[in-house]
């Protein structure tokens, strides 16, 4: 009964969101973010944002509760559309989804031919309670982060490498933003959630050029001989000294010592 319960209140919350203006978005190549609540509605796509080399994505949560038997719902996926394959829905950059026991999915694919099997990064929630979300990655890496807001208790769910990293081919090419994406047989429902303050955010980074290899071959011999002396020395040495030295002191000294000074008695 309260399955059913739940289920209602979520096409509830879907129609107001269809009709009341929710699920709005602004967007352009390298920037996404939402300007409402996000009640997640079966394969939707919500624009799209390029991919560039790295990339942060931010949002709040409150989850509610699966709506169906499915081993998975998902939640948001940003990747290619078309065909469950590397080069279609496989993709995703990155993917969160819902699974059975509250256990949340986050996904950053790699480079193998089976991307979409990338790392699973599991964490059990709580529901009904608001949690926030970071995702960054870059080729090589990946750092998840989930905090819960009541209690401020910060997560790091994932620091560690993508690998293989990520094909350098997918970098600045298009990709669709999902919600709640449906694949046949597969993904067929909807989680029952509400997102809100979704950021995308991606780029380039700048590197620093390389320093330049040196513009010649190393300089030739030199090409000057070294400067020889110019002048040779004057003459040989001018010869013996012109004077013997000075003789031995000609007299003794000429006065006796000086007496010793007269002095007079102390004044009275």
């Amino acid at each position: 009964m309260l399955h059913v319960t739940l289920r209602l209140l979520f096409l509830l919350l879907a129609d107001l969101a269809l009709n009341q203006g929710l699920n709005t978005y602004t967007s352009n190549d390298t920037y996404w973010r939402s300007t409402d609540i996000f009640i997640p509605q079966p394969n939707s796509i919500f624009g799209s944002i390029v991919l560039h080399r790295a990339l942060k994505m931010e949002f709040d949560f409150i989850y509610y509760g699966k709506t169906s038997d499915d081993a998975f719902e998902n939640v948001l996926r940003v990747g290619y559309d078309g065909v469950y394959t590397c080069k279609g829905a496989g993709l995703r950059y990155p993917a969160m989804f819902m699974e059975s026991g509250d256990l949340m999915t986050l996904r950053v694919s790699n480079g193998g031919t089976k991307c979409w099997n990338s790392d699973a990064i599991q964490i059990y929630i709580t529901k009904h309670r608001p949690y926030h979300v970071t995702v960054e990655f870059n080729r090589t890496w990946q750092y998840i982060t989930l905090t819960e807001r009541d209690s401020r208790q910060l997560i790091v769910v994932a620091d560690k490498e993508i690998s293989p990293a990520i094909d350098e081919h997918l970098f600045d090419t298009p990709m669709s933003v999902w919600f709640a994406e449906s694949i046949p047989n597969v993904l067929t429902h909807a989680p029952n959630m509400t997102l809100s303050n979704i950021t995308i955010v991606t780029w380039n980074p700048i590197t620093p050029e390389p320093t330049p290899q040196p513009s010649t071959s190393p300089t030739p011999s030199p090409t000057l001989m070294p400067t020889t002396s110019t002048v040779s020395p004057t003459a040989a040495p001018t010869g013996t000294p012109t004077n013997d030295p000075t003789p031995s002191p000609t007299y003794s000294p000429t006065f006796a010592p000086t007496e010793a000074p007269t002095t007079l008695s102390p004044t009275r």
